[in-house]
């Protein structure tokens, strides 16, 4: 017995040769194994009661009417006999398992259903996997039920990933299982599960990673650390690392957070509040959390000023012991823009009230003023002709089905010259040019391989990536090679890859890479060894290179799943990202999954040990070869708190959605924890419009700010504009949508050490440089475009005429778009203004 307060451990009772332990009703069910049966009451601490039954049982359970629960092999195989016993040991009913039993793992009251630890065997890509399997039976009356053939979900892999009484019951309630065998905590519906006719009755699960200190420990918990708190309908569970979190079951959002000292070994609920037991090594730790809510909120500080382009931190405060989750907004993101961490960022100069909400329902405001000049200037030139070597790489970033490896690259230095690289002719093109612009200098790299896979200019090393064709699926066939140059392109080294499941590389989709802790990664894509089916399917393929010594630690390429590995088929598009403690891969998939994967893993871990979302879904996404599903991706970008994807496609939450629908540029933001996901979609057209919409660009142009870039024109007319605006980390727009004579193409724009973006491109010609200030977006508008859609029509004067009846208050921005008589005010003038225009009577505002 273990009292808190004294910190002082006592020996109250000793059990021999104990074969099972249950825990009911303030009560210890002991099972010997001589299947001798011992109560033990914990709050007297004496024993109450000897019971025998059977020869050999292995687990014992008790239900909330102290009826008894034994589960003995019959000899027969692998069945089980499950019997009900009455508290005095008497055989009430008895049902068969045809499943190994190893415990049993909880008793709902309200319906009578019961649940089973078992043997299950997964049958997986041609091999046998001993499993351990949850299963539901039943208790009507006195007399009991095993329903064999349903199992309900996998709890673990035996011998690889198992640990104690990893399934329970929360308060009658619900039935609570932490899997290790997909590193997730879930929570079923018990009281409307029905074990004779099994349903999915999940109704909350989450991420968890199951490998503390880097390496998964069966003795690094028992039970599912989680409670149940019946007032509040929620749960206090494990979260991850040292955190523990209290859950609303039926919304999913996390309302409190607690660090503990040390990993977490098991919860308990005590004295109202949270008892941890902690486990670092070989020692255990006790931590009381009273889990007090908060009842106020407020902003520290009393003035907040920030200038444009910098960083401000507010921090909320409140009267409670739990740290709480925070929502962040800005009543104009064109001013102030704010992440998830309370940190805002200012755009243009004016005022932005921000609010903060908790989870609990708690609010506070402040106004944060953005004063200042940008510390970016306007580019000398916005479009620079050079003489370099003439290619044509126009709108190569845009696909329709499949994407492509990217050709054109350019470097920005610390000494503000560039370097282009690219692919072109059968050779790769290496050309340096000048702040100005002006070329000067030039070299060719040798293309080693006869297919070109990807470029990456790392920190103090380039790396090139080539590639060739397998046909006849050899073990023994070079089909990479990884060299290794300097930065002024000496070659260095290299490693090749043979064989790797590859009939053609880079086949259907592109390749990218990035680099931390001396590890380079590729994320690319394959055809692979022809098929049992005759054909060559198409995956992705992921390896890790040691920098150092240019050897190949780890790779991927074999036909896995998305749990297992993060394998995508087919992967029409590939990128990669670290924010040093994690890995973040995004694949777009059509059919497994068909829909756009995010994988991560963590540094220093094994590429195939992943969690896993689906941001965007596109099962629903018909019509058309299998090959389209109605979207592209163009970019993939890291924030200090999400996962940023920039794509165009069709309406793929529509029940009916097609591919030859109309596309529009949408952004996806998912949390760093693959927790929750949202789509925020930045244009609107419809079919009738007749807009080609192209792949966009995205460009990180600071910590939680980006640049977004597409093209689009009339189909008919075949033209083409780039559009460009800026987002937070949350999707905001934190300008207006501009229109620019700037084309785009497969070379990613950079942001140069001036904070200037530039990108080139070359269409049959020798490359001409684009360049554009990010931040003169946030400080430009249209004219008349009041509603800020990049276009001038009836909306934008139904805007202006509920401002001028004042049922309306427009932002700063929006009144400068409105006030077209630039009188500073907004007033029937510029209403009778934009109606001209608009009707065509004035040929601009």
């Amino acid at each position: 017995m273990y009292k808190p307060d004294s910190n002082e451990l006592t020996e109250v009772h000793q059990f021999d040769n104990v074969q099972d332990v249950y825990v009911a009703n303030d009560r210890l069910y002991i099972l010997d194994r001589s299947s001798n049966i011992t109560i033990y009451n914990l709050l007297t601490q004496q024993e109450e009661k000897k019971l025998q039954y059977g020869d050999h049982a292995s687990s014992i359970g008790a239900d909330s009417k102290g009826r008894i629960y034994l589960a003995e092999s019959n000899g027969n195989g692998d069945d089980y006999d499950l019997y009900l016993l009455s508290p005095e040991g008497t055989l009430l009913s008895q049902a068969l398992s045809e499943e190994a039993v190893y415990g049993f793992c909880g008793f709902d009251e309200s319906n009578g259903n019961y649940y089973v630890d078992t043997y299950n065997n997964w049958r997986y890509w041609g091999y046998d996997h001993d499993m351990h399997a949850l299963r539901a039976g039943n208790v009507t009356g006195d007399q009991l039920t095993f329903h064999n053939k349903k199992l309900m979900m996998y709890i673990c892999q035996s011998y690889f990933y198992e640990r104690e009484e990893q399934a329970g019951m929360l308060g009658d309630k619900y039935i609570c299982v932490d899997s290790t065998f997909n590193s997730r905590l879930k929570v079923w519906d018990s009281d409307v599960y029905k074990s004779e006719e099994p349903e999915d009755t999940e109704v909350f699960f989450l991420p968890r990673n199951n490998e503390e200190g880097g390496a998964f420990d069966p003795n690094a918990s028992v039970g599912t650390r989680t409670i149940y708190r019946e007032e509040t309908d929620s749960i206090v569970t494990f979260k991850d690392n040292s955190y523990i979190a209290e859950y609303d079951i039926q919304s999913g959002e996390e309302i409190y957070s607690a660090k503990t000292d040390y990993p977490v070994f098991c919860l308990m609920e005590y004295e109202g509040g949270v008892a941890a037991v902690e486990k670092s090594g070989d020692n255990y730790y006790y931590e009381f959390f009273p889990w007090k809510k908060a009842t106020s909120l407020e902003v520290e500080g009393s003035s907040h000023t920030v200038n444009i382009g910098d960083t401000l931190q507010l921090t909320p405060v409140t009267n409670g012991t739990m740290e709480e989750v925070y929502s962040w907004k800005s009543s104009d993101p064109k001013i102030a823009s704010i992440n998830r961490a309370g940190q805002v960022f200012g755009w243009s100069k004016g005022e932005a009230v921000i609010t903060v909400s908790t989870t609990s329902g708690l609010s506070a405001q402040c106004t944060v003023t953005v004063t200042g000049e940008p510390s970016v200037q306007d580019p000398d030139k916005t479009a620079t002709v050079t003489d370099g070597y003439a290619s044509n790489n126009h709108s190569l970033n845009d696909y329709a089905i499949w994407s492509k490896t990217v050709n054109s690259y350019l470097i920005p230095n610390a000494d503000g010259t560039f370097t282009r690289v690219e692919h072109c002719g059968g050779k790769m093109i290496v050309e340096n040019y000048s702040a100005a612009g002006k070329k000067t200098g030039s070299k060719t790299v040798a293309m080693e391989l006869s297919l070109f896979g990807g470029f990456y200019s790392g920190s103090d090393h380039n790396y090139f990536v080539f590639g060739q064709a397998n046909p006849n699926d050899s073990d023994e066939e070079e089909v990479m090679r990884i060299v290794k140059y300097s930065k002024d392109f000496q070659r260095i080294g290299a490693v090749s890859v043979y064989g790797a499941n590859t009939n053609i590389p880079f086949e259907a989709g592109s390749l990218r890479m990035t680099e931390t802790a001396g590890k380079l990664y590729i994320h690319t894509c394959h055809e692979m060894y022809t098929d049992s089916d005759g054909l060559n399917h198409q995956a992705n393929m992921t390896f890790v290179i040691n920098e150092n010594d240019m050897s190949v630690e780890q790779s991927y390429y074999d036909v896995l799943n998305l749990a297992q590995a993060g394998y995508v088929s087919h992967s029409f598009n590939q990128f990669i990202q670290t924010d040093g403690e994690n890995i973040y891969r995004v694949d777009h998939g059509d059919y497994a999954p068909r829909g756009i994967a995010l994988i991560k893993s963590q540094v220093g871990g094994s590429i195939t040990k992943v969690d896993y979302a689906i941001p965007v879904g596109l099962g629903k996404v018909t019509g058309g070869h299998y090959n389209s599903t109605g979207a592209s991706v163009g970019g993939f970008e890291i924030s200090s708190e999400n996962c940023i994807i920039a794509g165009n496609a069709v309406d793929f939450e529509s029940e009916s959605a097609n591919t030859s629908d109309q596309r529009n540029i949408f952004i996806s933001i998912t949390d760093k924890q693959l927790t929750q996901a949202k789509t925020v979609w930045l244009t609107n057209y419809d079919k009738q419009q007749g807009i080609n919409v192209q792949t966009p660009q995205l460009v990180k142009i600071g910590e939680d700010q980006f640049l977004v870039m597409w093209q689009e024109g009339s189909k008919s007319e075949g033209n083409l504009t780039t559009k460009i605006v800026t987002i937070d980390s949350e999707g905001n727009k934190t300008s207006n949508i501009r229109s620019k004579s700037m084309p785009l193409s497969d070379c990613q724009p950079v942001v140069g050490p001036d904070g200037v973006v530039r990108w080139y491109v070359t269409d049959g010609k020798a490359p001409t440089i684009y360049a554009v200030n990010p931040f003169e977006q946030s400080q430009s508008y249209i004219k008349g475009d009041v509603n800020e859609d990049g276009k001038v029509e009836i909306s934008d004067l139904r805007l202006i005429l509920r401002s001028v009846c004042k049922k309306v208050e427009l932002t700063e921005q929006q009144k400068l778009a409105a006030d077209v008589t630039e009188d500073g005010k907004v007033e029937i003038g510029d209403l009778r203004k934009v109606l001209r225009y608009i009707c065509h009577k004035i040929p601009e505002l």
